[in-house]
């Protein structure tokens, strides 16, 4: 992991046209990121992949000739990326990317409107509805599309059946995705009673014979607070169809996921993308070749955000902060990524990727598509 972490410190050459302010960072495109919401890991993750596709655009000879740089902050500061994008900006940074978490994208969003600087975040699923788009994008979709997928996936696997939707009353995320999901599900959202855990994150006990009545479940928080609710429900009703948002696509929950297939359980979300399917295969060969690491969501993540910020940068007309922001508006469209291609849209915020879907199953503890198990097809 750190070999890889400081070859990037090498990757450099001639500097770029500069902003007004001047700094160590001028001219430099600066990947930021913290574990002030996720773990070391996966910020590293999320790095290598980036990392993997910078490193392709710098070798080849056509491309725009620019420094990148990194300021990773592994305090656990929960403000802390605010702080690293201001100092970037004042540095002379040309654009931001990293900033993966929807916490981090959205402390560092006024900064990125005061400097009138591109920040690309490799996995916000929230950009500020509009408020910040000009100037903050995201390579993911949003949560609204999100719970969209979850309401799509219950609308042809249980669309008369009375489920639950388990939520997180201290959560922003967790309220967000019910709102949106209770919404996207229109009329048949009665059918799917929302319960509030308590502040210790467990299944109140008077909920325990709705859990027993219901044929399905919806966890709309992170599953780092949905543990104890998740064993709550298996043992209170162990033919509960499971579902969740897609924040339970990583790598530092593959401990649950594996527990999941260890109990004869399985759990259905969204994913970022589909490992050996047809429009990952371009990635997958990159990550063997660049990488040698086995690809998880992070890293595909990073790439695609490596991606995206190399298309920018090899169709911009003047290589400063206004002519990647010309670029980034234009409508970026990328191939090759994760998911084959996607695009950002020119009003800015999160990017339009394919809607897919998994289910952990026990044989290699992976996803496979959702067609394949349901004999059923998206109209997306």
């Amino acid at each position: 992991m750190n070999r890889i972490l400081l070859k990037f410190a090498l990757v450099s050459s001639l500097a770029t046209t500069a902003p007004a302010i001047g700094g160590e960072l001028t001219g430099k495109i600066v990947f930021i990121a913290s574990n002030s919401v996720l773990p070391q890991d996966l910020i590293e993750s999320f790095f290598i992949g980036y990392e993997g596709a910078i490193q392709s655009f710098s070798s080849n000879k056509n491309n725009p000739k620019v420094e990148f740089a990194k300021k990773l902050d592994f305090s656990g500061d929960k403000m802390i990326s605010k702080t690293l994008v201001s100092e970037a900006i004042k540095q002379g940074a040309l654009a931001i990317v990293g900033i993966p978490s929807t916490h981090e994208a959205i402390l560092s969003a006024p900064e990125c409107v005061k400097g009138k600087i591109l920040c690309l975040s490799a996995g916000a699923s929230f950009t500020g509805d509009g408020k910040y788009s000009k100037f903050l994008f995201s390579i993911m979709p949003t949560l609204k599309e999100n719970a969209n997928s979850v309401a799509e996936l219950l609308s042809f696997q249980k669309p008369k059946s009375n489920g639950l939707i388990v939520r997180n009353p201290a959560a922003v995320y967790s309220l967000e995705f019910v709102k949106y999901l209770q919404s996207s599900m229109g009329k048949d959202s009665s059918q799917a009673e929302v319960i509030d855990l308590d502040s210790a994150l467990n299944v109140k006990k008077e909920d325990f014979l709705k859990i027993a009545k219901a044929a399905y479940v919806v966890f709309s928080a992170f599953p780092f607070e949905s543990t104890k609710s998740l064993e709550t429900f298996t043992k209170q009703n162990p033919n509960l169809a499971l579902y969740a948002n897609g924040s339970w696509d990583a790598k530092s929950f593959l401990w649950l996921r594996k527990q999941l297939a260890n109990d004869g359980l399985s759990i259905t979300m969204p994913v970022v993308w589909l490992p050996k399917s047809k429009e990952a295969a371009d990635f997958e060969k990159q990550a063997a070749k660049f990488l040698q690491v086995d690809p998880t969501t992070e890293v595909a993540a990073g790439y695609d955000a490596g991606l995206v910020m190399a298309k920018i940068l090899s169709t911009a007309k003047v290589i400063s902060r206004d002519g990647l922001l010309e670029s980034a508006s234009a409508g970026i469209c990328v191939e090759g990524s994760s998911v084959g291609r996607f695009c950002l849209p020119k009003e800015g915020g999160n990017a339009n990727r394919k809607r897919i879907w998994g289910k952990l199953v026990a044989k290699g503890f992976g996803f496979v598509p959702w067609s394949e198990l349901s004999g059923e097809k998206s109209s997306k």
